[in-house]
């Protein structure tokens, strides 16, 4: 199921949403951040998800708990974890 997904809507405690294609690898806001990604770095501490594109980072967000473990869970499904 988890494998399937192209999409995922995630949401910040300011209730912003944040759009992550896994299909063309580009994530975006509402306020206009777009970035281009090949992997991911989850930091569990504080919800903090990093893009990272050809080894370098290039933009993170941070979402509500049960966001971030839903998302962690289809980046693992697809090895997008860095």
């Amino acid at each position: 199921m988890l494998e399937k997904l192209k999409r995922i809507d995630l949401k910040n405690a300011l209730g912003a949403s944040i759009r992550v294609s896994l299909q063309t690898k580009i994530a975006s806001t509402d306020n206009g951040m777009a970035v281009f990604f090949d992997s991911l770095f989850f930091n569990d501490e504080c919800e903090l998800i990093y893009f990272i594109s050809k080894g370098e980072y290039c933009g993170s967000c941070q979402v509500l708990p049960q966001e971030f473990e839903k998302f962690k869970a289809v980046a693992k499904a697809q090895n997008l974890i860095n």
